[in-house]
C-alpha cells in the first residue's frame, strides 16, 4: 500500500500531529506485509530535539512511500525498524519544518527540528471541525499553549490580552477573582456604558465543543489552544450564536506514548501599585482654607472648619494616612497544577488538576478556585471510536467590604482612627456622620460568592467509509451559584445599631447542554482538487432558576447569613425562572484547488424560542474565496523573497436574539390596590406584546492579506471589515393611550469598520541566540447609524446617529477664568477661578438645550501590544506590553476625590482629594479650578483622556540541561521569575485607567506582583 503524501526536504509539515499519530496507529499494522521485505531490514534508534536541544515527544517518524512508522517518546527517542539502507526516514511535528533522512549505513540518529516561523501548517478550530491555517478564508486569530504560559496567569482572557489583534479585552475589577470583559471588533448592540449594570454582549464561548457562558474558570495550564473567530464568515457556521464573534477554546488532550506526567506552578507577592497622589495633613488644611474662600467663606478660622480634636491633631502634627493603614504590605498568590497524559492501544487520556488562590490586599479579600479535568478518547475499532470530556471548577471569591477603600480615601488626614483610649472610633471625625472608620469593615461585612461548574462532552464516532464520518455528541453544563452578604453592627451601613444590619442570600441554578449530529465528508480527486462538506443539526437547551431574599435587624452578628431567620424584618424575598431553547440545521462546503485557490460557504437555519411566533426562524449565510499568489509559478521565480503571500475576502450575515426570555410577549405582574382600608392583591398586564419582534441582522465584508517574506522572517496578516447591523433591539416609546410606555422592536441599526495589522518578526536567529517578536494593532471606528427611525437623537441616553454608540455628552470646557476676564465671566454668571464653559451658539447663555456637545467615547482610538522574546542558550526572556490610545472615560476617581465634597454638608473640605493643582488668584496657571465653585466645575472635570502603557510582564526563565535532565529522569525541568505589572505609563491620576469609569464603592487596587514558578515533566 502506498501512500499519497510525498515529503520534500524541510518543506512545511501538511498534516497535524495527531492526524499523523492516528494514520500510524491505524495502517501500520497493514503496512507491514505490503511492503516490499528487502533483505538485510535494521533498527534504528535516536532522538529528535527541538531549536533548543530539548528531546520532543511526539514527533512522527515515517518511513518514505510506506505507512509503517513510530512516534517519539517523552525523551525524544525513537525505534524503527527499516527495510534496507536505501530507507529514507521523514520525521513531522506541527509548527516544525518537515525533514527527510536517508539511512544509509548508519544506525544511530541524532535529529534537529527546525520551527515554522509563521506556523503556517498549524491547525485551527473553526466550529463543528479544523483547517490549516494556510487554508483559512475568514478571519481567525489563535494563541497555543506556548503563547498562554508564558507568564503565570489565573485565567484564560488575562493570558489573551493585547496578543490578539480585533480582540479587546479590558479588566473590569482589580479585585481577586475580578473579571474581564471582551470585544470582538466593537460594539454589536445599544446599551449604557456607565452603567455598571450593563455591559456590552459577550462573544459566545465554546469549550471543546461545549457552549459556555465564560471562561473565567478554566486554569490556563489546561489549554491547548485558543482560536478566535473574528468575521461573519468565520462565525457563520454558528449562526445566531456568533453575532458577537466566538472564542474556541481546546484543552489538552492525550497524546499516544509513555506516560507524561507535568507539574505547573507558581508563588508570588503582590503590592497595591499606582497610588494616587493625596492630599497630606498640611496640604489639606490649605486646600481646606482655599475651599472655605472659594465658597464665600474667607472668614472662617480653623475651629469653624475642624473639630476639637482634629486642632489638637493639627497642634501637634499628628495626621493620619489612612490608604496606608487599610492596605496589607504583600498579598499572596499561588497556582499549582498537575496533569497526567498518555496513549496505548488506540486509547488517548488525560487527567488533570489544579488549585488557585489570590489573597487582596485589603482585608479579607480572597479568590480561590479548584479545577479537574479528565478525557480519554478510544478507537473502537475501524468503525467506532467514543470519547468524553469533562471539566469541573469550584471556586470561593470573598470581596470583603465594598466601602473601606473609598472611606480611606475620604477621611480626612487630620482624624485619628483611635480614641484616646488606643480603641478605634467608628466616627473618626466629631462632625461627619457618614463615614466610617474603614478598619471596622473586615470584621464586620462578609461577601462572599461560590460558583460551582461542570461541563462536558461525550461522543460517538462511525466512519463507515473512507473520508466519511457521524459523530453524535451531547455537551451539558450545570452551575451553582450562592452568594452570600452579612452587614454587621459595625459596617458602614449599619451605623452600630442593630436594627440596620442586613443579610442577603441569593441563590441560582443553570442547566444548559447542546445535542450536536455531525457528518463530515472528505475528499480529493486527482490531487487537484480538494473538497470537505460538513453538515449539522444542533439543539440548545437552557434553564436557570434564582431565588433572592433579605433580612434585616439581626441581635447578634453570629450566624450572619447562614441562618437568615434570626433576622426579625423580612425586606425582600421573590424568584425567578426562565428556559429557552435554540433549534439549528447548518451546512459548509469548502474546496481547495491544487492548494492555490480556496472557497468556503456556509449557511445555518436557526430558529429562536425567545423571538415573536412568526419571526424565529432565519438563515444566515457566508461565502469566502482565498487566493494563495505565492503558490503561482510566476511569482516564486520573479519574487523569491516571497514566503507566503494570500488574498482572502469574505462576506457573512449573522443574527443576534438580543433580548430576554419571553421579551415578545404581553407579561402578567402582580400588584395592590385599596378598597377603603383594605389592601387586595391583583394582576395586571406588564408589558405589551409585539407580534413583530425578530433577529438583530448582522452583515460584514472583510478583505485580508497574509504575507511572509525573507523565509517568514518576517510574516503577518492585513485585515480590513466593515460590519453593518440592522434591526437593534430597543425600546420603542408608544403612546400613552395603549396603557404602556415602551415595547420592544427592532429600530436601530450600527456600523463597525477597522483595520486590523499583526506583524511576527525574528530578527535574530542563531543556534544560541534567537529574538523574535508579536505585534498587533487594532482600530475600529463604530457609528450609530438609525435610531428609531425618524433621524432623531435620544439625548437622554447620550444616543446620537452620526456617532459612536457610547459617547460623552456634557459642556465643554475651554480653561479656567483669569482675573483679567472678570467682566466677560460675570455675563456668564462666573468669576476667576470657575471653569469656562464654551457657548456653542454664542448667545450670552449657558443652558443644557443648546451648548452641551459630544466630548468623546469611551472607545480607543487604537489598542495593541508587543511581545518580545529573547532566547540565549537554556535562559529565555520575554516583555509583554500593552496600549489603549485615544480615549475618554468618565473618571469616577475624579468624580468623587477632586472636590467633589468641597462646597456640601456644614464645612468646606468635607472629605480628603487629589492633591491637585488647583486655581487660586496666587497659581492662575492651575490646571483644575479653585475650590469650592460648584456648577459647571462640577460637571466637566470627570471627562479624562485614560491612555495608557501597560508592561504587563517580564519573565525570566531557565531550562535545565539534557544532561542534568537525564540524571534527574526529566524530560523538562523550568525555573522562572515574573514581574506582573511592572510598569504603567499614563497621565491619568486615579488608580487604574483601563476601568476609570468603574463605581469606586467595590473598587479594588492595581496590583503589582512578584513570582517564582517551576515547570517539570517527567
Amino acid at each position: 500500500m502506498k501512500n499519497n503524501y510525498s515529503f520534500k526536504k524541510r518543506e512545511h509539515v501538511s498534516r497535524r500531529k495527531w492526524l499523523l499519530i492516528g494514520y500510524v496507529l491505524l495502517f501500520g499494522f497493514f503496512s507491514t506485509g505490503l511492503q516490499a521485505q528487502d533483505a538485510g531490514p535494521r533498527r534504528i534508534t535516536g532522538t529528535v530535539k527541538d531549536e533548543n536541544g530539548l528531546g520532543m515527544p511526539g514527533v512522527a517518524i515515517l518511513i518514505k512511500e510506506t505507512t509503517h512508522g513510530t512516534i517519539t517518546d517523552t525523551n525524544g527517542e525513537f525505534v524503527i525498524e527499516v527495510p534496507d539502507a536505501r530507507a529514507v526516514l521523514v520525521f513531522s511535528f506541527l509548527g516544525y519544518l518537515g525533514e527527510e533522512i536517508a539511512v544509509g549505513n548508519q544506525s544511530v540518529f541524532d535529529v534537529a527540528m527546525t520551527p515554522d516561523i509563521t506556523a503556517l501548517e498549524e491547525v485551527v478550530v473553526i466550529g463543528y471541525g479544523t483547517s490549516k491555517k494556510s487554508d483559512l478564508t475568514g478571519s481567525v486569530q489563535s494563541l497555543n499553549a506556548e503563547g498562554i504560559a508564558e507568564t503565570p496567569n489565573l485565567t484564560a482572557m488575562e493570558a489573551m490580552q493585547g496578543k490578539m489583534t480585533g480582540v479587546d479585552i479590558i479588566r473590569t475589577n482589580n479585585k481577586p477573582g475580578g473579571g474581564l470583559e471582551i470585544q470582538i471588533r466593537g460594539i454589536n448592540s445599544v446599551f449604557n456604558f456607565d452603567d455598571d449594570k450593563q455591559t456590552a454582549p459577550q462573544p459566545l464561548f465554546v469549550v471543546d465543543g461545549i457552549f459556555v457562558d465564560n471562561i473565567d474558570d478554566l486554569n490556563p495550564a489546561d489549554i491547548e489552544k485558543i482560536d478566535v473567530l473574528k468575521d461573519a464568515s468565520a462565525t457563520a457556521i454558528y449562526g445566531s450564536r456568533g453575532a458577537n464573534g466566538v472564542v474556541i477554546v481546546s484543552t489538552k488532550n492525550g497524546t499516544p506514548g509513555r506516560t507524561k506526567i507535568e507539574y505547573k506552578g507558581f508563588t508570588s507577592l503582590s503590592e497595591a501599585m499606582n497610588l494616587p497622589d493625596m492630599m497630606n495633613g498640611e496640604e489639606f488644611i490649605e486646600y481646606a482654607f482655599d475651599a472655605a474662600a472659594g465658597s464665600d467663606r474667607e472668614n472662617w478660622t480653623l475651629d469653624r472648619i475642624f473639630g476639637p480634636d482634629e486642632l489638637e491633631n493639627i497642634r501637634t502634627g499628628n495626621y493620619t494616612d489612612w490608604v496606608d493603614l487599610l492596605i496589607d504590605d504583600y498579598g499572596v498568590r499561588t497556582n499549582h497544577s498537575l496533569s497526567l497524559s498518555g496513549g496505548d492501544n488506540g486509547m488517548n487520556y488525560s487527567f488533570g488538576g489544579a488549585y488557585t488562590s489570590d489573597e487582596g490586599i485589603v482585608g479579607d479579600e480572597k479568590y480561590e478556585r479548584y479545577n479537574l479535568r479528565a478525557s480519554v478518547d478510544k478507537k473502537l475499532s475501524d468503525l467506532f471510536s467514543v470519547g468524553f470530556k469533562i471539566y469541573s471548577s469550584y471556586s470561593v471569591r470573598d470581596e470583603d467590604s465594598y466601602e473601606a477603600m473609598r472611606n480611606a480615601y475620604r477621611l480626612r488626614p487630620t482624624a485619628d482612627p483611635y480614641d484616646e483610649n488606643g480603641e478605634l472610633q467608628f466616627w473618626p471625625m466629631e462632625r461627619e456622620q457618614q463615614i466610617s472608620n474603614p478598619l471596622f469593615e473586615s470584621d464586620n461585612i462578609t461577601r462572599e460568592r461560590r460558583t460551582t461548574r461542570t461541563f462536558g462532552n461525550l461522543y460517538l464516532k462511525l466512519s463507515p467509509l473512507e473520508g466519511l464520518s457521524y459523530k453524535v455528541s451531547f455537551s451539558p453544563e450545570t452551575e451553582f451559584f450562592r452568594y452570600g452578604e452579612y452587614r454587621g453592627r459595625y459596617s458602614k451601613s449599619s451605623r452600630g445599631q442593630a436594627q440596620r444590619t442586613r443579610a442577603y442570600y441569593n441563590s441560582f441554578n443553570r442547566l444548559q447542554y447542546s445535542f450536536d449530529n455531525i457528518i463530515d465528508y472528505q475528499r480529493s480527486i486527482a490531487n487537484d482538487h480538494h473538497v470537505s462538506v460538513t453538515m449539522i443539526s444542533s439543539i440548545w437547551y437552557k434553564r436557570q432558576d434564582e431565588g433572592q431574599s433579605q433580612v434585616r435587624n439581626f441581635e447578634d452578628d453570629r450566624a450572619q447569613f447562614y441562618n437568615i431567620e434570626n433576622g426579625l424584618e423580612l425586606r425582600e424575598i421573590k424568584s425567578d425562572f426562565i428556559q429557552e431553547t435554540l433549534a439549528s440545521y447548518a451546512a459548509r462546503i469548502q474546496y481547495n484547488y491544487r492548494g492555490k485557490y480556496l472557497l468556503t460557504a456556509s449557511g445555518r437555519y436557526d430558529g429562536s424560542s425567545k423571538l415573536a411566533k412568526d419571526n424565529k426562524w432565519h438563515f444566515f449565510p457566508s461565502a469566502a474565496f482565498a487566493w494563495k499568489a505565492s503558490e503561482e509559478e510566476v511569482i516564486r521565480e520573479n519574487l523569491s523573497f516571497l514566503s507566503n503571500l494570500k488574498f482572502r475576502i469574505s462576506y457573512g450575515e449573522t443574527g443576534n436574539n438580543n433580548v430576554s426570555p419571553y421579551s415578545s410577549g404581553a407579561r402578567i405582574d402582580n400588584t395592590s390596590f385599596a378598597f377603603g382600608q383594605e389592601v387586595v392583591g391583583a394582576s395586571q398586564i406588564g408589558s405589551i406584546s409585539n407580534d413583530e419582534l425578530t433577529w438583530e441582522i448582522g452583515k460584514e465584508v472583510n478583505f485580508g492579506v497574509d504575507f511572509g517574506i525573507f523565509e517568514n522572517r518576517i510574516s503577518g496578516s492585513v485585515e480590513l471589515y466593515n460590519k453593518k447591523v440592522d434591526g437593534i433591539i430597543l425600546n420603542r416609546q408608544i403612546p400613552r393611550i395603549s396603557g404602556f410606555e415602551f415595547t420592544r422592536s427592532n429600530i436601530g441599526k450600527i456600523e463597525n469598520k477597522g483595520l486590523e495589522i499583526g506583524l511576527n518578526l525574528s530578527p535574530v536567529q542563531t543556534p544560541a541566540f534567537t529574538w523574535s517578536a508579536s505585534i498587533t494593532y487594532s482600530r475600529n471606528r463604530n457609528e450609530l447609524l438609525e435610531l428609531f427611525g425618524n433621524g432623531e437623537d435620544d439625548i437622554g441616553n447620550r444616543w446620537f446617529i452620526g456617532k459612536p454608540v457610547s459617547v460623552y455628552y456634557d459642556y465643554e470646557m475651554a480653561g479656567i477664568w483669569q482675573e483679567s476676564e472678570a467682566i466677560e465671566a460675570e455675563e456668564y454668571g462666573q468669576r476667576p477661578g470657575q471653569v469656562k464653559v464654551v457657548d456653542q451658539n454664542d448667545d450670552g447663555d449657558i443652558d443644557a438645550d443648546n451648548d452641551r456637545v459630544v466630548l468623546g467615547s469611551p472607545d480607543p482610538d487604537w489598542h495593541g501590544g508587543i511581545t518580545n522574546r529573547f532566547k540565549y542558550r537554556n535562559f529565555d526572556l520575554s516583555i509583554f506590553a500593552y496600549t489603549r490610545k485615544t480615549q475618554m472615560l468618565r473618571s469616577e476617581f475624579h468624580s468623587k476625590f477632586v472636590f467633589d465634597q468641597a462646597i456640601h454638608g456644614p464645612f468646606p473640605a468635607r472629605f480628603n482629594g487629589l492633591n491637585a493643582n488647583y486655581w487660586t488668584p496666587e497659581n492662575p496657571n492651575g490646571e483644575y479650578a479653585m475650590p469650592g465653585f460648584g456648577d459647571f466645575n462640577r460637571l466637566t472635570d470627570y471627562r479624562k483622556d485614560v491612555d495608557f502603557v501597560k508592561v504587563g510582564y517580564i519573565t525570566l526563565g531557565y531550562r535545565l540541561p539534557n544532561s542534568l535532565l537525564d540524571k534527574l529522569k526529566m524530560s523538562r525541568l523550568r525555573v522562572y521569575t515574573t514581574v506582573e505589572n511592572p510598569f504603567i505609563f499614563t497621565e491619568y491620576e486615579g488608580w487604574d485607567p483601563e476601568n476609570a469609569h468603574r463605581n469606586t464603592w467595590g473598587y479594588g487596587f492595581m496590583r503589582r506582583s512578584y513570582q517564582l514558578g517551576l515547570e517539570v515533566t517527567f
